[in-house]
């Protein structure tokens, strides 16, 4: 029986082949699309598993005792330097701890090093870790031995990559690479290669090329005893407790713990220290701030794969629509094998057995290409979520019953209602050709319905997200960034006059129209409010404040709206305020107004008593996403040397456009003649705003895709009903076009009833597309309106496509001879 009914299948795949193609091509590309999510979201939930002590090691945060104004409590990773083995000495239920650190300056960008071997020299990111580090997390070495690698002060591992790099294929052992300071180009020390990690796994977090002991961190950063309570802002702090600690309960010891020891210089109220699982890190569900990964790659947000999965269950319905639709519309193909079938004594439940059987068959074939699909795609898949996934890493028990469940799971959700159908005809029924099909033509037009709405859903979202992005992109920022380059200076010796010889042979090229320098780095997304400022005895404000030099207003072309810029005249703390600013303090007339900065900034300020007096007032000014609105935000010239920056993490030159490249090859040599021992690195201004909307993006383009493939596979289930309807009505456009009728009036019957179809999707998907995307503007401050002509958009793509596909095959039947029509009937 099973052998008849492989045959049967086998034959009818054949003798239909249209049909065969549109059901398996849908099919793969829907199942296409749900492995490669499935690949996505199990490299995802499975980030760090693979430590054997997974469950037992936690990171150390710490946690605001009292809420905010917005009622969240604000959380930090950055513990101090002595945190770590205070911890292992006080509390027996901490095994071990490893400590991180991988500084950089002012959040401006990860600090690397120049590292040297024979002559050949790399900038490279070096990641400190304390001896325990391959204790308490599983990275195996390829050569050396993970208990004592670390031990010794001078020691190195590397990574394979970088072992390649420097030695080739030399056994690296034993050799001695020369690493740099980052305190001070003056201080290069030999360490010694004692181990070669093995490749990192896809999903883990902590990553590093080069790793040395943490009791370097005085060699790196110049940190003395004294600081190791007070700096707060370089280490990440791991522990691996006993497999009989409660959590909860060493969490309260360790806040009472931390209550005992020197407060933070920034600490404002009492904090608790948490524990943060290893696992959760990536998904970081309780939003920890850390403004530097140390060594840890940036955390991901749940609520993408959940919608990843969703286009792709979405997809793959289509697909399954496309497969019962047609399957149904086939149905009077198959009526007289079901009688007769039912004559020799099948039951319904053999009838139910085989068409399930036939529909399971052909979606294990759309598996087949499914998986060539997923090779052939995750290339550009990996570009898109920014992984670098294969499909050969998860070739396992879990990867394969996923694939066959998938494919069970289709073929009985396509196969189940056909079946059911087919096999409830009486036999004396379909010999008498009373079968009919009432009610279920209500079903497939639905079927269809759903098909065409998620259609046109993805298309409004994909048309609503590509205008927010353009407008966003070509939104008046208050100052220009195109071709502003941005040189990162924070590696420089912190000297003003070091820095202002620099930017004067920049200034000198022909091809830099400005330049100016800035204290701290102007594109972040800040987690913080500001910092607070005094503007009346009894108001205080939130403030941003940009500490720059006489030449920033200019160069960025800023607008100044009252009063005067740095440039005109030389006033000892003189500010620049913002309209954001001036709203917030209710001023009226903000010019020769005073501002009193917090302790931090009044060091900056000292000079004018930490007291900054407005001098003007510039248009709002966005140096940070759209997703928010523009914040009180003040431009103080930095005047502890008069004219000059002490110390300057950012140089912005305002460049030609012509021959781009050779001008940054200038740069280049200009800022190796004068500083020969730092790492020149640069970026545009407008690239790096443009990563504030990456995610967003990226997620537009994934949804354009899943929209172009819907539509696609929408058609080809058009093109196969119609293709059904025109055999089915051959003897009736034969005599209506006998009679008189026109190509035009012939065609318009099969188009006539898809023109209905997309009409009453677009009804449908219109306000489900409108919550969703009203949805996601809210996560901007600045917006486009929903206007109703992006939905009627949507309907009118999708109709013009349907009707091509459709229109096509009504041309062709309306174009047809009818004698042939008639004669063959």
């Amino acid at each position: 029986m099973i052998k008849n009914y492989l045959k049967i299948a086998y034959r009818n795949l054949v003798r239909y082949k249209i049909y065969s193609f549109i059901n398996i091509s849908g099919l793969a590309i829907g199942i296409a699309f749900c492995i490669l999510t499935f690949l996505f979201v199990r490299n995802e939930w499975t980030y760090d598993a693979f430590h054997e002590n997974a469950d037992r090691i936690y990171r150390v945060y710490a946690e605001s005792s009292e809420a905010g104004a917005d009622g969240t409590f604000s959380r930090s990773a950055e513990m101090p330097v002595a945190l770590g083995p205070a911890l292992a000495e006080a509390f027996p239920d901490i095994s071990a701890y490893v400590r991180l650190s991988q500084q950089r300056m002012h959040r401006v960008s990860e600090r690397v090093t120049r590292v040297t071997y024979k002559g050949v020299s790399f900038d490279e990111k070096i990641l400190l870790a304390d001896p325990a580090f391959f204790d308490v997390f599983s990275f195996s070495l390829k050569i050396g031995d993970a208990q004592t690698a670390l031990r010794k002060k001078n020691s190195v591992v590397i990574s394979q990559e970088i072992a390649r790099k420097y030695f080739g294929d030399d056994n690296p052992l034993g050799k001695q690479l020369a690493i740099r300071s980052f305190w001070s180009s003056k201080l290069v020390e030999d360490f010694t290669v004692t181990g070669i990690v093995e490749d990192f796994l896809q999903n883990s977090s902590i990553r590093f090329h080069v790793l040395l002991p943490f009791d370097n961190y005085h060699f790196f950063f110049h940190l003395d005893d004294k600081d190791r309570w007070s700096w707060w802002e370089n280490e990440h702090t791991y522990v691996l407790i006993s497999e009989t600690s409660s959590v909860s309960d060493l969490e309260e010891r360790l806040t009472a713990f931390i209550q005992t020891k020197p407060p933070p210089f920034w600490t404002q109220q009492p904090i608790k220290l948490r524990l943060q699982p290893l696992t959760d890190l990536h998904l970081n569900r309780t939003h920890v701030h850390a403004s530097f990964y140390h060594g840890i790659e940036p955390p991901s947000d749940p609520v993408y794969f959940y919608v990843l999965s969703g286009i792709s269950l979405l997809v793959l319905l289509i697909a399954c629509i496309n497969f019962v639709n047609l399957s149904l519309g086939r149905v009077a193909t198959r009526v007289k094998e079901v009688g007769i079938r039912k004559v020799v004594g099948a039951n319904r439940l053999h009838l139910i057995k085989q068409f399930c059987g036939e529909a399971i068959l052909l979606s294990f074939i759309a598996v087949g290409f499914g998986l060539a699909l997923v090779e052939f795609f995750l290339p550009f898949f990996n570009s898109l979520t920014s992984k670098t996934l294969m499909l050969t890493h998860y070739l396992d028990v879990w990867t394969f019953v996923a694939v066959v469940v998938l494919a069970l799971f289709v073929g009985l959700v396509t196969g189940s209602y056909p079946a059911l159908v087919l096999s409830s005809f009486h036999p004396v029924e379909v010999f008498k050709q009373r079968v009919g099909m009432r009610g279920r033509g209500i079903f497939s037009r639905g079927l269809v319905v759903i098909q065409f709405a998620l259609a046109i859903l993805f298309i409004v979202c994909t048309l609503v997200m590509v205008q927010q992005l353009n407008y966003v992109k070509s939104r008046d920022l208050g100052f220009k960034d195109d071709f502003l380059l941005v040189v990162y200076a924070d590696e420089l010796p912190e000297m003003g006059s070091y820095h202002h010889t620099l930017k004067a042979r920049f200034r000198e090229h022909p091809k830099v129209t400005d330049v100016t320098m800035v204290r701290y780095p102007l594109i972040e997304e800040r987690g913080w409010r500001g910092e607070p400022v005094q503007v009346s005895e009894d108001q205080n404000l939130d403030a941003y404040t940009y500490f720059v030099d006489p030449d920033f207003v200019s160069t960025l072309d800023m607008e100044v709206l009252e009063g005067e810029d740095f440039s005109r005249r030389d006033i000892r703390g003189g500010i620049l305020v913002n309209e954001a600013f001036v709203r917030a303090a209710g001023w009226e007339k903000p010019l020769g107004k005073t501002v009193r900065f917090d302790e931090r900034n009044a060091r900056l300020m000292r000079k004018s008593g930490g007291v900054g007096t407005v001098i003007g007032v510039v248009k709002n000014f966005h140096f940070q996403s759209l997703h928010h609105r523009v914040k009180p935000e003040i431009l103080a010239l930095d005047p502890m040397i008069p004219g000059k920056l002490v110390e300057s993490d950012l140089f912005l030159l305002r460049i030609r456009p012509e021959n781009l490249q050779s001008t940054l090859q200038d740069l280049e040599a200009i800022w190796y003649a004068h500083s020969p021992h730092y790492t020149f690195r640069y970026t545009f201004f407008d690239e790096d705003l443009a990563r504030f909307y990456r995610d967003e993006t990226r997620w537009s383009q994934i949804i354009r895709y899943a929209a172009w493939f819907t539509i696609f596979i929408a058609c080809l289930g058009a093109f196969g009903l119609t293709a059904l309807a025109v055999s089915r009505r051959t003897k009736e456009v034969g005599i209506r076009k006998a009679l008189g009728a026109s190509v035009s009036s012939i065609v318009s019957l099969f188009i006539r009833e898809f023109v209905l179809l997309v009409a009453v999707a677009t009804v449908i998907a219109c306000p489900v597309a409108y919550y969703a995307m009203d949805r996601w503007l809210q996560d901007f401050a600045y917006q486009i309106e929903l206007g109703i002509g992006t939905f009627v958009l949507g309907g009118v793509l999708t109709l013009g496509v349907v009707l091509l596909t459709v229109g096509s095959q009504a041309v062709r039947a309306a174009r047809a001879n009818p004698v042939d029509a008639l004669r063959d009937e």
